[in-house]
């Protein structure tokens, strides 16, 4: 699997200052998501933005399209030579290789995913997002005894329990035709400048802010 590298150029984030953080970033998907599509093979494309606006099309912040598999997750690094106070990938996942029909997306929100320390010229953290499940709609014609969220009269499975995810509706500027979730990711969950830790902050701070 190739990891593929975003440089936040475009974004106004790195500039010519040598100290440079990383987000190195993992997407698992499991054979329940893989299903979904008849040739039982799945497509990747993640987007990213350091502004909340989902809604939008991201113009210059994409990452390259990959089929994925059980075992063979999408591999992704961020770089900045800023510190980020929040980033937020978009998610998509696709039958074909142009992604040209979206079957579901996830919104994700990781709260200060990258440091630049001053002790060290690369900073280096890393997230993985394991999905058992995706989004995906269980009705397309009515909400009559719905197991998950009713969205534009369409029933929409929600998130594992415990996964910080809800289901985006109307309210959320969702494309009502593409079942989305949103993921909340706290900061303390984002792994780096400790290991074999499984929560990386010390009360309010984050380990690498204590760096």
């Amino acid at each position: 699997m190739r990891a593929f590298v975003l440089a936040l150029v475009a974004l106004g984030i790195l500039s010519g200052c040598n100290k440079i953080g990383i987000l190195e970033g993992k997407i698992e998907v499991s054979n329940r998501v893989v299903d979904r599509c008849d040739s039982g093979e799945l497509f990747v494309s993640v987007q990213a933005m350091t502004s909340d606006r989902f809604a939008s099309d991201w113009a210059g912040s994409d990452l390259e399209t990959e089929s994925v598999a059980p075992g063979s997750p999408y591999e992704f690094s961020i770089t900045s030579s800023d510190p980020l106070e929040n980033l937020f990938l978009k998610t998509r996942f696709c039958c074909d290789a142009e992604c040209r029909t979206v079957e579901s997306q996830v919104w994700t929100t990781l709260e200060s995913p990258i440091y630049v320390n001053q002790s060290a010229n690369r900073s280096v953290t890393r997230w993985t997002q394991s999905l058992t499940e995706a989004p995906v709609v269980i009705d397309e014609m009515s909400c009559d005894g719905c197991t998950g969220a009713c969205v534009s009269g369409r029933c929409i499975s929600t998130p594992p329990e415990g996964s910080g995810c809800s289901v985006v509706g109307i309210e959320g500027e969702a494309d009502p035709r593409i079942p989305t979730w949103r993921c909340e990711v706290d900061k303390c969950q984002i792994a780096g400048c400790s290991e074999g830790m499984g929560n990386f902050c010390d009360g309010d701070l984050h380990i690498c802010e204590l760096d």
